[in-house]
């Protein structure tokens, strides 16, 4: 990968066809959007929004706070496509890119522990944990240590939080403390991988 990201090794093996598949498939979008004069930048920043979309119907109504979750996926998906089919695929989109992305998850936990979905310390151990850990992924890509895996939790959030708008059954702190327990693991490792390589 020559772009920052934070990606594991073994996800690195299968991205650039993800990447292909995906650009394939966003590519009348991107077209239209460049045409346009939207930017890839701008395409991160509104998909990054329609998180407060999710936050503002978590509560009032699920469904349409599952379609905004949906779209902040899928906005996500296209802004790469932009920014290859304008001839700006570079680090300083993916830097916002991730910012946007990492932002997403981080308002999307606010907003659960704010209607009472997840537990305050549960909430706030989960996100800090997930944050370091994408951190230090990208600090070891950079130094070229890749990790072999990074534990991408936040999907499962969403999904977890359908399963929750479609059956009024909420698992979201027993499968937080569970993800928190495994990242543990996972920013440790990071961290004596890191350490190993600094001088």
């Amino acid at each position: 990968m020559k772009h920052l990201n934070y990606f594991s090794e073994k996800e690195s093996g299968h991205i650039e066809n993800f990447k292909n598949g995906r650009t394939k498939w966003f590519n009348p979008i991107a077209r239209f959007l460049a045409k346009a004069g939207i930017t890839a930048d701008i395409v991160s920043i509104i998909g990054f929004l329609m998180i407060f979309g999710f936050v503002y119907f978590i509560e009032r109504n699920p469904i349409a706070a599952i379609i905004f979750i949906i779209l902040h996926i899928v906005i996500d998906g296209i802004d790469g496509t932009v920014a290859r089919v304008t001839g700006k695929d570079g680090n300083r989109g993916a830097f916002l890119d991730i910012i946007c992305d990492h932002s997403g998850i981080f308002v999307a936990t606010a907003g659960l522990i704010y209607y009472g979905l997840v537990n305050g310390v549960i909430g706030l151990v989960y996100i800090y944990l997930y944050t370091i850990m994408i951190i230090f992924t990208i600090i070891r890509n950079v130094m070229k240590t890749s990790p072999k895996i990074v534990l991408r939790t936040k999907y499962y959030v969403y999904l977890l939080y359908g399963v929750y708008a479609f059956t009024s059954r909420n698992y979201l702190n027993e499968a937080m403390i569970i993800f928190s327990a495994i990242m543990i693991i996972s920013v440790y490792n990071d961290f004596l991988a890191i350490r190993k390589k600094l001088k």
